[in-house]
């Protein structure tokens, strides 16, 4: 089966999103199948096109090329996901072609309903059944937890766990308040702020906090860290979090259904603002 995905970012834009589409096209190509990914993300060499696990990437404007692609390639199956759901289903109701919506957050179904297009999509998969909850159960969907590639961040031998605590991603959505206020009562301790790959970052200056660009090399981070940080304001699924279990490494997460759903009894629940 040949199947185009239309993301508006894609990797090496290091998001939950991203990594769980990602996931899911690389698992589709190790079952046989062909995924070309279609995505506005430049990525760092600057080629229109690359090859990455198995699945082909173009990079470059997504519309109005939709048609193009879909000539070029000849695919059986229409994927999308976030702000490229509704243009790609309004293609695939005038060529025919079925449609799989990737939602990861909890705004992709409203506004597809709200706009009379959720009818038109022929699967819907939630990464999440705290998602799915939030949806219309009458849709066909599936729920599939984004796949977890362990070996991509699994943290080397031999690392000094020389931070007290880390947060990933320092939008402030996050909860990066938190890990400042850890940092403030705590002086003599070392914390790690790592920026993430959207939203407006909350960075501030403290003697005992390292900020770190975002990095593929997230195995580095989880082993030099003592403890992970999700103080969220909302989640659907928590990767990072699921990676540093997966590490060992504890997690204390917001107390947000979605997260003792994907954590189960592996992590510390608390209120963000206590």
């Amino acid at each position: 089966m040949r199947i185009i995905s239309f993301c508006p970012r894609y990797l090496p834009v290091l998001a939950g999103g991203e990594t769980g589409a990602h996931g899911i096209h690389r698992a589709l190509v190790e079952r046989g199948h062909e995924v070309s990914v279609v995505t506005a993300t430049q990525c760092a060499e600057r080629r229109a096109r690359k090859m990455l696990h198995g699945v082909e990437v173009f990079h470059g404007r997504i519309r109005p090329a939709h048609l193009r692609y879909i000539e070029d390639i000849r695919p059986h199956v229409l994927f999308a996901q976030f702000e490229q759901a509704a243009p790609t289903i309004r293609v695939a109701m005038t060529t025919g072609l079925p449609v799989v919506i990737l939602c990861h957050g909890p705004y992709g179904y409203t506004e597809l309903a709200e706009a009379g297009l959720a009818q038109a999509v022929d699967l819907f998969v939630f990464n999440s059944t705290f998602l799915l909850n939030l949806a219309n159960r009458n849709v066909h969907h599936v729920v599939v937890s984004p796949p977890v590639d362990v070996d991509r961040v699994r943290a080397p031998a031999g690392v000094e766990r020389r931070y007290a605590a880390t947060l990933v991603n320092l939008f402030i959505n996050k909860g990066p308040h938190v890990l400042y206020e850890l940092a403030r009562r705590m002086p003599r301790r070392m914390f790690l702020g790592v920026r993430g790959g959207y939203g407006e970052q909350d960075e501030r200056s403290m003697s005992n906090v390292d900020l770190v660009d975002p990095t593929p090399e997230l195995g580095q981070v989880y082993g030099a860290s003592r403890v992970v940080l999700m103080p969220s304001a909302e989640e659907s699924f928590g990767m990072v979090a699921v990676e540093a279990q997966s590490n060992g490494v504890p997690v204390i997460a917001s107390n947000l259904p979605s997260l003792r759903e994907s954590l189960g009894t592996g992590a510390f629940f608390v209120d963000r603002e206590d």
